[in-house]
């Protein structure tokens, strides 16, 4: 080490550390090289809070689109309880004999469809929401277990 540094000493397939200057034997390349890995070293530091910054916005994000859905899941379920309760009024009025609209039932039909679907694609949400949010946490199947990462 007296008389420099190894280029052995590199990490191997590529290291993020490889970039940075090291001096190769005696020379006054020293200051810079050591200002240059300071320079470096805030780079890194900001690109880690502009990531933390990053996460904390899509955290805030997905917990209010994840709050706003389970609203808009109970609407949901109340607009297939009215649609169902219209569907079943026209059908019995046609099962004692009055006269039903063909347009009233089709659109009757309809609705009711666009409610349920409308209520699984909330659902959807949520259940994917759901699994952001784990992943984001470290939480059930995204949990870190101590040992499994290399280092």
């Amino acid at each position: 080490n007296f008389l420099g540094v190894s280029t052995m000493s590199r990490g191997a397939y590529g290291n993020i550390f490889d970039g940075l200057p090291q001096q190769d034997g005696l020379g006054f390349g020293l200051g810079p090289s050591v200002q240059i890995v300071r320079s470096q070293k805030r780079i890194l530091e900001s690109q880690k809070r502009g990531i933390e910054e990053t996460l904390r916005k899509n955290l805030k994000v997905l917990v209010d689109s994840y709050n706003l859905d389970l609203q808009l899941r109970e609407d949901a379920l109340q607009r297939i309880q009215a649609t169902q309760s219209q569907w079943q009024t026209l059908t019995d009025r046609m099962n004692l004999g009055a006269k039903i609209d063909v347009f009233d039932l089709i659109e009757a039909s309809r609705n009711r469809i666009e409610a349920v679907s409308s209520y699984y694609s909330i659902e959807t949400r949520l259940h994917l929401g759901s699994d952001r949010l784990k992943r984001l946490t470290y939480t059930d199947a995204y949990q870190v277990v101590e040992g499994s990462l290399p280092k």
